[in-house]
Parts: structure tokens; C-alpha cells; sequence
């Protein structure tokens, strides 16, 4: 059984929830709190969620790359597509989301956590998340997803 290491509502921990879900995969999952990372740090040697802890010791960190093993381990049902050209499209969709589409989310909460939240930034953002949904629609609409 593998044990992942999470913080409620993760866009990251729930990228490994249905990974994990798709490939049968039984999981025993640790809430942490958000504010005391300690533990997530003496695991893994960083902060961030999810970690996942696998039989025999092994520790994976990075959403992506948990569910990248997960299709070695299991590799049926297949996560990504087996053509060359759309697994290239799949992975410029991740690319892409990692780096424009989890930005803005992340800046804001990090701004509405902040002693002196700067509401106009928040408001840049939220725009700019907002303007970028067609292009995130766009990225799918040729999919079976």
C-alpha cells in the first residue's frame, strides 16, 4: 500500500487522487496542516504536498512525477496516450498548466495569506486566470477527455 502525504484541496495532491483512483491504486493518505509542514519536511526533505511513501521506503515528491511512476507500476489503464504526437500534446498541456494556468490561483492565495493583501494584484490576477480559460479549453477540445 502507498502512503501520499497531502494538505486538503492541493491541486497537486488531487492530480495523484485520481491517478491513483484511475489505476487501482490503495492509498493511505496523511492530512497535514497547512501552516506545520514539519512533517512533509522530515519525510522528504522539502515542503510541498504531495510525498508519497512507497513499499520498501522509497519517497517520490512532484505531483507529476508520482503519476508518472504510477503509470510504470501500473501500467494499465493508461494515463497518457501511447501515439507519440498526442503524448506531446499531453505534455505541453501539464507544461502549460504548471506554468500559466496554477500561477494565478497560487499568487492570490498568496496575496489573501499575506499581512497586507494587495487587493488590486488579486484582481490582476483573477483577470488574467480568467482570460486564459480559452486557451485552456482550446488545449482540450481535440481530446477524448
Amino acid at each position: 500500500m502507498l502512503r501520499a502525504h497531502r494538505i486538503p484541496h492541493s491541486t497537486n495532491v488531487e492530480r495523484v487522487a485520481l491517478a491513483a483512483a484511475r489505476k487501482g491504486l490503495e492509498v493511505d493518505w496523511v492530512d497535514h496542516d497547512p501552516l506545520d509542514r514539519s512533517p512533509v519536511r522530515a519525510i522528504s526533505g522539502q515542503d510541498l504536498v504531495p510525498v508519497v511513501e512507497l513499499d520498501g521506503g522509497e519517497v517520490l515528491i512532484d505531483s507529476m512525477a508520482i503519476v508518472e511512476r504510477f503509470e510504470t507500476m501500473v501500467p494499465e489503464p493508461r494515463l497518457y496516450p501511447l501515439e507519440p504526437g498526442a503524448r506531446a500534446r499531453a505534455d505541453v498541456f501539464i507544461a502549460w498548466f504548471n506554468g500559466v494556468w496554477k500561477v494565478a490561483p497560487n499568487a492570490i492565495e498568496g496575496e489573501e495569506a499575506s499581512a497586507s493583501p494587495d487587493g488590486d494584484r488579486s484582481r490582476r490576477l483573477a483577470a488574467e486566470l480568467a482570460g486564459s480559460r480559452a486557451i485552456f479549453d482550446g488545449l482540450l477540445a481535440d481530446g477524448p477527455f
